[in-house]
């Protein structure tokens, strides 16, 4: 989480009222590595937080899912000042 918090931090600096959720969406592969990453839903509409955001989360690798398949998953990153 620290690094998406970076992301969100640095354009805090240029918009100190910056604020919102952005949903979204990652497949992590049978071999535990992310193979995509997508915004569902925004409300924090800043492309440089996203941008940034899939960035970091391409990095991640997770414990190889159970069974042999993919593993999708939604998750809601919720940025405050403060």
């Amino acid at each position: 989480m620290t690094e998406i918090r970076y992301c969100y931090e640095k354009q805090l600096k240029l918009n100190p009222a910056l604020s919102g959720m952005v949903l979204v969406e990652f497949t992590v592969s049978a071999t535990g590595r992310v193979t995509k990453s997508s915004t569902v839903r925004t409300t924090l509409n800043n492309s440089s937080v996203e941008s940034c955001i899939h960035g970091k989360i391409m990095r991640w690798v997770f414990p190889k899912p159970k069974g042999q398949g993919k593993v999708n998953v939604k998750y809601p990153f919720t940025f405050k000042p403060g």
